[in-house]
């Protein structure tokens, strides 16, 4: 589908973005409960020191959270601009487009940050973020609920938020 979208209209929750939020938030619960976050962590992480060999990390990492505030951050935005993006491209493509982004961030954490292991969906999320504001940069969107801006700010400062955390000594990504 590649109709554009009234300003005011806003999708319901899609497909993909249905599972996507189940897998992210289902692995977290198996993470706590069963398995045990250290081992979950251990195995799914994106550990450079471990790749090529650990070669499923590159797709693992982006559905393994250390905390629960950087899973609600990261599927929250999901939430939000996902739908539309889904709506606009159609299931498919948007998942390819995810997978990539989030294929993406790994790539360039193995090249920028080959000393750190790395988890969690912020590369996927920024493409997701990136694509939302290229296609609708002078919509109005609200910084935490409240506070009126154009999207293509707002995206920005939330991309900019995501760089400095994953940059941070101890960060998850």
């Amino acid at each position: 589908m590649s109709e554009q979208y009234e300003a005011s209209e806003s999708p319901r929750i899609t497909r993909a973005v249905q599972w996507l939020l189940a897998l992210n938030i289902g692995v977290y619960f198996l993470q706590l409960t069963l398995f045990g976050s250290d081992a979950v962590l251990s195995s799914l992480a994106l550990n450079p020191s471990r790749f090529p060999g650990a070669w499923w990390g590159l797709v693992t990492y982006m559905f393994v959270h250390g905390w629960l505030s950087h899973l609600v951050f990261n599927m929250f935005t999901l939430w939000m601009f996902g739908p539309r993006l889904e709506h606009v491209w159609g299931t498919r493509s948007f998942v390819q487009f995810y997978i990539w982004c989030g294929l993406g961030g790994g790539v360039a954490h193995l090249l920028f940050a080959p000393q750190s292991s790395v988890i969690g969906a912020s590369g996927a999320i920024s493409g997701v973020l990136v694509a939302y504001a290229l296609l609708w940069p002078d919509e109005e969107v609200y910084l935490f609920g409240v506070i009126p801006m154009k999207s293509r700010w707002l995206i920005a400062a939330m991309i900019g938020t995501n760089i400095i955390f994953a940059l941070s000594p101890g960060s998850d990504g």
